[in-house]
């Protein structure tokens, strides 16, 4: 019978417990916030011109970004430019940190914004050349025009054109920047800017994510504009993204007296009272910048911003669909909150009013003020480990393995040849096998990129150990919807497994 090494079973369990995750650089499109620019209001900027030709004189037009300025001076953050430098379609900020849209014709003014502050800016223009920018999703600027980026322009991010070269460099942060060939409504607009997209949107021109992290390339994932950093430091212009922001899904419901349903994102309301405001809820499904100080779990790894839109007060009960609930001690869910665009810290805004622990939710009450929403709850079990020794990081890039942006690795030996054998589960629910080239030696090569060819459709944890004591390795895989997946080796020292069962003694931890 095959020896299994009680500290690898112990590695083994506390990886399936805890899910160990890793983020690194990916170069496809992202779930999460990533990296954005920082520019440095002297000479940085990122060229990608050849999105005029791919606009092609459109009729319809969308721009969007994040920005996080430095208020100082005359700055622009998206510019368009035509091909002898002079003005088109240029959106900037004033020394006094007015927000400033100028259409080669005439400059049109809106809010003013403070530096250190994320802001989500959009300009739409549509085929009646009706155009709006939108601040954060509100309306800010209303004014018509004729103009469209030409074939033959320039585009840039962080500073516009003048006959006597770049101008009007900004300073600060900048990420997300998207360009469409509609003309997206308000909605569109609220419900999108905390999601990332898939790429393959209707009248999406270019999506530039900025989570490249290094290099000198802005990668366009629609339609291969590829913007180029200019004058910037590489790579400590890359920084991390705070921004609220992922995958997920988003609603807009107007307010009415009674319950109100937001579809898909796991919250309703019950209005006690209410003016009609338009809300958009949005659940993001990965976790925000940082967690409140004091919570044991962030539920489920995932936030909301909920963003209302109208005038007049309201007060709701709101309630969060949560699949772990004690309903004996509803005090131990606790909502937490901040500023819908805020990266700071959380505020504990009160504990759960009520829990159904059969139905799954908890309710809290008399909700004045909408902003990012997180629940942090006790952990449904802890299992703490205590030892007694110190260790010191001997490497940031082990062996040199990167299987994207998430790895959860497990260590066993799989054929009994005294050689470890390293499977890494990956994001996208796949495998790696690695294997120790000698016995003691902390170099591992390659077997294979798809162990046994499994995949559990996403975040995949590996464990191995024996269950029942038949001398087979059992194999479970936590995946990210919260089962287990059951693999059984189908000989001693094989490195073949056959499957079980999907759905491991039917636990399912959400």
């Amino acid at each position: 019978m095959k020896k299994i090494n009680p500290l690898l079973k112990i590695t083994a369990a506390v990886i399936l417990l805890l899910g160990l995750a890793v983020q690194s650089h990916s170069q496809s499109i992202s779930t999460y916030p990533g990296t954005a620019l920082e520019f440095d209001g002297t000479d940085d900027y990122v060229s990608a011109d050849t999105v005029c030709s791919v606009l092609d004189n459109p009729n319809m037009l969308t721009l969007e970004c994040w920005i996080y300025p430095t208020v100082g001076d005359i700055q622009y953050f998206m510019a368009f430019n035509t091909s002898d430098y002079g003005n088109n379609l240029q959106l900037g900020i004033l020394p006094d940190g007015s927000l400033k849209m100028y259409d080669g014709i005439s400059n049109y003014y809106g809010s003013v914004l403070s530096s250190d502050q994320w802001y989500h800016i959009a300009l739409t223009i549509d085929d009646n050349d009706n155009a709006t920018v939108y601040l954060n999703g509100v309306s800010d600027i209303v004014f018509t025009t004729p103009t469209r980026p030409p074939t033959d322009g320039r585009f840039s991010i962080a500073q516009e054109w003048d006959p006597a070269g770049t101008s009007d460099f900004y300073n600060g942060l900048i990420d997300e920047v998207r360009i469409w060939d509609t003309a997206l409504d308000s909605i569109s607009i609220r419900e999108n800017m905390h999601l990332t997209l898939q790429g393959n949107e209707s009248g999406l021109v270019s999506y530039w994510q900025f989570n490249e992290n290094s290099g000198d390339i802005l990668h366009d994932y629609v339609n291969n504009n590829n913007g180029t950093l200019i004058n910037m430091n590489t790579p400590t212009c890359w920084k991390e993204s705070t921004i609220p922001i992922g995958d997920g899904i988003s609603n807009t419901q107007t307010e009415a007296n009674g319950t109100i349903d937001f579809t898909g994102t796991g919250i309703s309301a019950y209005y006690n009272a209410q003016n009609a405001a338009s809300v958009t809820v949005t659940r993001i499904d990965t976790l925000p910048n940082q967690n409140p100080a004091d919570v044991d779990v962030a539920f489920t790894q995932q936030y909301w911003a909920i963003n209302r839109y109208g005038n007049g007060s309201f007060n709701a009960d709101l309630q969060f669909s949560v699949n772990t609930a004690d309903e004996n001690n509803p005090n131990n869910i606790k909502l937490y909150t901040r500023p819908f665009n805020s990266d700071g810290g959380w505020t504990l805004l009160k504990t759960a009013d009520s829990v159904n622990a059969s139905n799954n939710f908890a309710i809290f009450e008399d909700i004045t003020a909408f902003g990012q929403f997180i629940i942090g709850i006790p952990p449904a079990k802890m299992v703490c480990l205590k030892i007694p020794f110190n260790f010191d990081s001997l490497s940031g890039n082990f062996n040199s393995i990167n299987v994207s942006w998430y790895s959860a690795p497990c260590f066993t030996d799989l054929d009994g040849d005294g050689f470890l054998d390293l499977i890494i589960g990956e994001h996208d629910g796949n495998l790696n096998h690695y294997e120790q080239i000698s016995e003691n030696s902390t170099s591992f090569s390659l077997v294979s990129e798809n162990f046994n060819s499994i995949d559990v459709g996403g975040d995949a944890i590996p464990c191995f150990t024996d269950l029942d004591g038949d001398g087979l390795l059992d194999l479970v895989i936590g995946e990210y919807d919260g089962n287990l997946n059951h693999y059984e080796q189908i000989s001693e020292n094989s490195t073949s497994f056959s499957l079980v069962s999907e759905n491991f003694s039917s636990i399912d931890v959400g």
